[in-house]
Protein backbone atom coordinates (compact mmCIF):
# COMPACT_ATOMS: atom_id res chain seq x y z
CA UNK A 1 0.00 0.00 0.00
CA UNK A 2 1.51 3.46 -0.60
CA UNK A 3 2.16 6.25 1.47
CA UNK A 4 -0.56 7.90 -0.50
CA UNK A 5 -3.50 5.51 -0.10
CA UNK A 6 -2.45 5.45 4.17
CA UNK A 7 -2.72 8.96 4.43
CA UNK A 8 -5.86 9.07 2.62
CA UNK A 9 -7.11 6.07 4.90
CA UNK A 10 -6.07 8.10 7.84
CA UNK A 11 -7.58 11.15 6.85
CA UNK A 12 -10.89 9.58 6.48
CA UNK A 13 -10.86 7.86 9.66
CA UNK A 14 -9.74 11.17 11.67
CA UNK A 15 -12.83 12.82 9.73
CA UNK A 16 -14.80 9.76 10.70
CA UNK A 17 -13.95 10.74 14.33
CA UNK A 18 -14.56 14.11 14.31
CA UNK A 19 -18.11 13.51 12.50
CA UNK A 20 -19.04 10.74 15.18
CA UNK A 21 -18.11 13.05 18.16
CA UNK A 22 -19.67 15.98 16.76
CA UNK A 23 -23.04 14.26 16.30
CA UNK A 24 -22.31 12.46 19.66
CA UNK A 25 -22.21 15.97 21.23
CA UNK A 26 -25.08 17.31 19.52
CA UNK A 27 -27.55 13.91 20.11
CA UNK A 28 -26.28 14.67 23.86
CA UNK A 29 -27.10 18.50 24.12
CA UNK A 30 -30.42 17.54 23.03
CA UNK A 31 -31.22 14.69 24.99
CA UNK A 32 -29.70 16.87 28.02
CA UNK A 33 -32.34 20.19 26.99
CA UNK A 34 -34.95 17.38 26.32
CA UNK A 35 -34.48 16.43 29.46
CA UNK A 36 -34.34 19.50 31.28
CA UNK A 37 -37.76 20.80 29.39
CA UNK A 38 -39.29 17.65 30.84
CA UNK A 39 -37.93 18.41 34.53
CA UNK A 40 -39.73 22.15 34.10
CA UNK A 41 -42.57 21.20 32.49
CA UNK A 42 -42.69 18.47 35.50
CA UNK A 43 -42.64 20.99 38.09
CA UNK A 44 -44.98 23.24 36.93
CA UNK A 45 -47.39 20.50 36.43
CA UNK A 46 -46.74 19.52 40.48
CA UNK A 47 -46.87 23.56 40.79
CA UNK A 48 -50.56 23.31 39.32
CA UNK A 49 -51.88 20.40 40.79
CA UNK A 50 -50.61 21.68 44.38
CA UNK A 51 -52.46 25.14 43.15
CA UNK A 52 -55.54 23.15 42.55
CA UNK A 53 -55.85 21.09 45.19
CA UNK A 54 -55.57 23.78 47.59
CA UNK A 55 -58.95 25.08 46.15
CA UNK A 56 -61.99 23.49 48.09
CA UNK A 57 -64.67 22.08 46.09
CA UNK A 58 -66.88 24.71 43.88
CA UNK A 59 -64.50 27.36 45.94
CA UNK A 60 -62.95 29.24 42.72
CA UNK A 61 -65.50 30.49 39.76
CA UNK A 62 -65.37 28.56 36.46
CA UNK A 63 -63.88 30.67 34.81
CA UNK A 64 -60.45 30.97 37.06
CA UNK A 65 -60.48 27.12 37.80
CA UNK A 66 -60.64 26.30 33.80
CA UNK A 67 -57.62 29.03 33.35
CA UNK A 68 -55.45 26.80 35.37
CA UNK A 69 -57.20 23.37 34.28
CA UNK A 70 -56.53 24.58 30.99
CA UNK A 71 -52.50 25.59 31.54
CA UNK A 72 -51.45 22.62 33.69
CA UNK A 73 -53.23 21.00 30.27
CA UNK A 74 -50.81 22.39 28.06
CA UNK A 75 -48.39 21.54 29.63
CA UNK A 76 -49.38 17.96 29.76
CA UNK A 77 -49.75 17.49 26.38
CA UNK A 78 -45.89 19.08 25.82
CA UNK A 79 -45.35 16.31 28.14
CA UNK A 80 -46.79 13.74 26.06
CA UNK A 81 -45.11 14.92 22.79
CA UNK A 82 -42.06 14.78 24.52
CA UNK A 83 -42.20 11.25 26.36
CA UNK A 84 -44.90 9.40 24.34
CA UNK A 85 -44.23 6.47 25.74
CA UNK A 86 -44.92 7.73 29.41
CA UNK A 87 -49.34 6.92 29.66
CA UNK A 88 -49.57 8.96 32.81
CA UNK A 89 -49.35 12.32 30.62
CA UNK A 90 -52.87 10.90 28.62
CA UNK A 91 -54.45 9.78 32.16
CA UNK A 92 -53.80 13.14 33.18
CA UNK A 93 -55.27 14.90 30.33
CA UNK A 94 -58.15 13.00 30.54
CA UNK A 95 -58.41 13.52 34.29
CA UNK A 96 -58.49 17.39 33.67
CA UNK A 97 -60.90 17.25 30.46
CA UNK A 98 -63.18 15.65 32.89
CA UNK A 99 -62.73 18.38 35.92
CA UNK A 100 -63.09 21.03 33.18
CA UNK A 101 -66.30 19.94 32.09
CA UNK A 102 -67.03 19.77 36.34
CA UNK A 103 -66.10 23.57 35.99
CA UNK A 104 -68.31 24.50 33.02
CA UNK A 105 -71.05 22.51 35.21
CA UNK A 106 -70.27 24.59 38.42
CA UNK A 107 -73.45 25.95 40.06
CA UNK A 108 -72.95 29.56 41.19
CA UNK A 109 -75.97 30.22 42.17
CA UNK A 110 -74.93 29.62 45.76
CA UNK A 111 -72.13 31.92 46.48
CA UNK A 112 -69.15 31.64 47.51
CA UNK A 113 -68.09 28.60 49.61
CA UNK A 114 -67.49 29.64 53.26
CA UNK A 115 -64.43 27.80 55.30
CA UNK A 116 -64.52 27.23 59.19
CA UNK A 117 -60.81 25.86 59.49
CA UNK A 118 -58.32 28.59 60.24
CA UNK A 119 -55.31 26.27 58.51
CA UNK A 120 -57.45 25.88 55.71
CA UNK A 121 -57.94 29.19 55.24
CA UNK A 122 -54.42 30.18 55.67
CA UNK A 123 -53.43 27.54 52.91
CA UNK A 124 -55.95 28.88 50.11
CA UNK A 125 -54.95 32.52 50.62
CA UNK A 126 -51.37 31.22 49.70
CA UNK A 127 -52.91 29.32 46.64
CA UNK A 128 -55.09 32.96 45.59
CA UNK A 129 -51.98 34.41 46.21
CA UNK A 130 -50.01 32.16 43.76
CA UNK A 131 -52.99 32.38 41.35
CA UNK A 132 -52.73 36.20 41.38
CA UNK A 133 -49.20 36.15 40.35
CA UNK A 134 -49.71 33.54 37.37
CA UNK A 135 -52.64 35.91 35.83
CA UNK A 136 -50.14 38.76 35.73
CA UNK A 137 -47.32 36.74 34.08
CA UNK A 138 -50.49 35.60 31.30
CA UNK A 139 -51.41 39.47 31.15
CA UNK A 140 -47.76 40.41 30.15
CA UNK A 141 -46.64 37.41 28.06
CA UNK A 142 -50.09 39.09 26.30
CA UNK A 143 -51.72 35.34 26.35
CA UNK A 144 -54.91 37.26 28.13
CA UNK A 145 -56.10 40.90 27.48
CA UNK A 146 -55.89 43.44 30.68
CA UNK A 147 -59.59 43.02 30.25
CA UNK A 148 -59.84 39.64 31.30
CA UNK A 149 -57.05 40.27 33.63
CA UNK A 150 -58.39 42.81 35.61
CA UNK A 151 -62.05 40.81 35.71
CA UNK A 152 -59.93 37.82 37.08
CA UNK A 153 -58.37 39.79 39.87
CA UNK A 154 -61.44 41.49 40.63
CA UNK A 155 -62.77 37.68 41.36
CA UNK A 156 -59.65 37.12 43.56
CA UNK A 157 -60.33 40.15 45.37
CA UNK A 158 -63.70 39.04 46.18
CA UNK A 159 -62.43 35.62 47.00
CA UNK A 160 -60.07 37.27 49.87
CA UNK A 161 -62.72 39.15 51.04
CA UNK A 162 -65.14 36.47 51.46
CA UNK A 163 -61.87 34.36 52.87
CA UNK A 164 -60.79 37.89 55.54
CA UNK A 165 -64.89 37.37 56.36
CA UNK A 166 -64.18 33.75 57.59
CA UNK A 167 -61.45 34.64 59.65
CA UNK A 168 -63.81 37.18 61.53
CA UNK A 169 -66.86 35.01 61.88
CA UNK A 170 -64.56 32.45 63.60
CA UNK A 171 -62.82 34.94 65.62
CA UNK A 172 -66.60 36.11 66.56
CA UNK A 173 -67.36 32.24 67.08
CA UNK A 174 -64.25 31.33 69.77
CA UNK A 175 -65.42 34.89 71.30
CA UNK A 176 -68.98 33.32 71.72
CA UNK A 177 -67.56 29.63 73.23
CA UNK A 178 -66.01 32.19 75.70
CA UNK A 179 -68.45 33.99 76.91
CA UNK A 180 -67.40 37.66 75.21
CA UNK A 181 -69.72 38.62 73.37
CA UNK A 182 -69.06 42.39 73.24
CA UNK A 183 -65.98 40.46 71.62
CA UNK A 184 -67.97 38.67 69.55
CA UNK A 185 -69.85 41.41 68.03
CA UNK A 186 -66.73 43.17 67.51
CA UNK A 187 -65.28 40.92 65.11
CA UNK A 188 -68.39 40.33 63.51
CA UNK A 189 -69.12 43.49 62.63
CA UNK A 190 -65.51 44.16 61.27
CA UNK A 191 -67.04 41.40 58.89
CA UNK A 192 -70.53 43.00 58.23
CA UNK A 193 -68.26 46.41 57.51
CA UNK A 194 -65.69 44.60 54.98
CA UNK A 195 -68.67 43.02 53.06
CA UNK A 196 -70.55 46.31 53.13
CA UNK A 197 -67.87 48.41 51.41
CA UNK A 198 -66.64 45.62 49.09
CA UNK A 199 -70.33 44.24 47.76
CA UNK A 200 -70.42 44.38 44.00
CA UNK A 201 -73.52 43.03 42.06
CA UNK A 202 -75.37 41.60 45.10
CA UNK A 203 -72.68 39.05 46.05
CA UNK A 204 -72.56 39.13 49.98
CA UNK A 205 -76.10 40.67 50.16
CA UNK A 206 -77.35 37.21 51.68
CA UNK A 207 -74.06 36.74 53.97
CA UNK A 208 -74.74 40.60 54.80
CA UNK A 209 -78.12 40.08 55.86
CA UNK A 210 -77.21 37.12 57.88
CA UNK A 211 -74.62 38.93 59.94
CA UNK A 212 -76.70 41.67 60.35
CA UNK A 213 -79.63 39.68 62.05
CA UNK A 214 -76.97 37.91 64.19
CA UNK A 215 -75.01 41.41 65.36
CA UNK A 216 -78.40 42.39 66.28
CA UNK A 217 -78.92 39.40 68.61
CA UNK A 218 -75.52 40.28 69.81
CA UNK A 219 -76.17 43.91 70.72
CA UNK A 220 -79.80 42.92 72.14
CA UNK A 221 -78.32 40.12 74.31
CA UNK A 222 -75.59 43.01 75.96
CA UNK A 223 -77.43 45.24 76.36
CA UNK A 224 -80.04 42.82 78.63
CA UNK A 225 -76.99 41.92 80.24
CA UNK A 226 -75.43 44.82 81.21
CA UNK A 227 -71.91 44.14 80.50
CA UNK A 228 -69.48 46.54 82.11
CA UNK A 229 -66.67 46.48 79.30
CA UNK A 230 -67.25 48.68 76.91
CA UNK A 231 -64.33 48.06 74.26
CA UNK A 232 -63.57 44.68 73.26
CA UNK A 233 -60.47 42.82 74.34
CA UNK A 234 -58.75 41.86 71.14
CA UNK A 235 -55.26 41.74 69.64
CA UNK A 236 -53.93 44.24 67.26
CA UNK A 237 -53.39 41.30 64.44
CA UNK A 238 -57.76 41.07 64.39
CA UNK A 239 -58.19 44.57 63.87
CA UNK A 240 -55.26 45.33 61.89
CA UNK A 241 -53.88 42.28 60.13
CA UNK A 242 -57.20 40.55 59.16
CA UNK A 243 -58.57 44.37 57.92
CA UNK A 244 -55.79 45.00 55.27
CA UNK A 245 -55.32 41.40 54.06
CA UNK A 246 -57.50 41.79 51.26
CA UNK A 247 -55.33 45.05 50.43
CA UNK A 248 -52.55 43.33 49.37
CA UNK A 249 -54.08 41.12 46.55
CA UNK A 250 -55.18 44.51 45.07
CA UNK A 251 -51.87 46.04 44.91
CA UNK A 252 -50.73 46.06 41.45
CA UNK A 253 -46.76 47.39 42.56
CA UNK A 254 -43.79 45.28 40.86
CA UNK A 255 -43.51 42.77 43.31
CA UNK A 256 -46.97 40.50 41.22
CA UNK A 257 -44.71 40.69 38.07
CA UNK A 258 -41.08 39.00 39.28
CA UNK A 259 -40.52 36.03 37.60
CA UNK A 260 -42.04 32.96 39.51
CA UNK A 261 -42.27 28.99 39.26
CA UNK A 262 -44.46 29.48 36.29
CA UNK A 263 -43.05 31.48 33.87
Amino acid sequence: MSSVVVIIVIIVLLASLVCYAFISQTLAHKREQRDRLIGALSLKARNFKFMLSGFPKGFLPPELSMLVQKSLMEIYNQLSELEPENNSHQSELQALSQQMNDSRRQDTSQGNVSLDNPQQISEVKACLEELHKYIYQLEEKGRIPAQTGDAHRTSIRGLVVSLTVDSYSIAGNQALDKNKPRLALHNLELALHLMERERQSGNFDQRISDLQTQCAALSKRITEEGAETTTPETEPEDQEGLEGEWDEYANKDGQWKKKQMYD
